[in-house]
């Protein structure tokens, strides 16, 4: 974008895919944690033999994704655990979702039983402290979700409700400490929210330049977290 650090050059995503692209192989089973109706992972860029799982805690959502986008679906809260699932994964995904838990560290939890050895958990998210989590969090549940569907240029109907549990650099570190291979990679990008007021804008790239400069990655606007289950010995 134009004026901005070359970090914005970047595609959106990058280090997510970098990640994911480690563990996707012929034939593995994927669990897509709360993508509903948009697969992380679109069924036309899967590799051959993929079994694709949907789980959502809502049915409607799941329902309304394109015809194909999954194999099998479970509608279930992510931090509750089902039987059905452990041990069957060998990559977990989530886009945009783990900031809608309310408790990270059990969800966490959940999906190192649902993680096959050797499986890898990669997900994107925002953080706690961006300016848009902070709205969300601090004014009213439908003046918080009108300030984030501006920011966010987003319909207010793809607006739910945001706990930001454990979303920051050591909180991500913290919830998924038992599994044996963590990755955190705070992503700075939240100037593309004030696009239509420049000097707002030129204002926050100066602050998150700062933050950067200084190495505060708790105050980074999203996160990718990385993590892998350990092979038995």
């Amino acid at each position: 974008m134009r004026g901005l650090p070359a970090r914005y050059e970047q595609e959106w995503g990058t280090e997510f895919w970098s990640f994911v692209d480690r563990a996707l192989e012929p034939g593995i089973a994927v669990l897509d944690v709360g993508a509903g109706r948009r697969p992380t992972i679109p069924s036309t860029d899967r590799v051959a033999g993929l079994h694709y799982v949907g789980l959502d805690v809502s049915a409607e959502e799941l329902e309304a994704a394109p015809a194909g986008s999954y194999d099998e679906t479970v509608v279930a809260d992510a931090e509750r655990l089902m039987p059905e699932l452990v041990g069957r994964f060998d990559l977990i995904v989530s886009w945009q979702a783990l900031e809608h838990f309310r408790d990270l560290p059990s969800a966490a939890e959940v999906f190192y039983r649902y993680a096959r050895e050797g499986g890898w958990f990669v997900a994107c998210l925002s953080g706690r402290n961006a300016v848009f989590a902070l709205g969300n969090r601090i004014l009213p549940g439908a003046v918080g979700r009108q300030v984030v569907s501006r920011l966010m240029r987003r319909p207010i109907d793809s607006v739910f409700p945001a706990h930001y549990d454990h979303c920051t650099e050591g909180g991500l570190r913290e919830a998924f400490s038992s599994w044996s291979e963590v990755h955190v990679v705070p992503l700075w990008r939240g100037a593309d929210y004030f696009a239509p007021f420049p000097r707002m804008r030129s204002a926050y790239v100066r602050y998150e330049d700062w933050a950067i400069r200084r190495g505060y990655a708790g105050l980074a606007t999203h996160y990718v977290v990385a993590a892998r289950k350990g092979e038995q010995s």
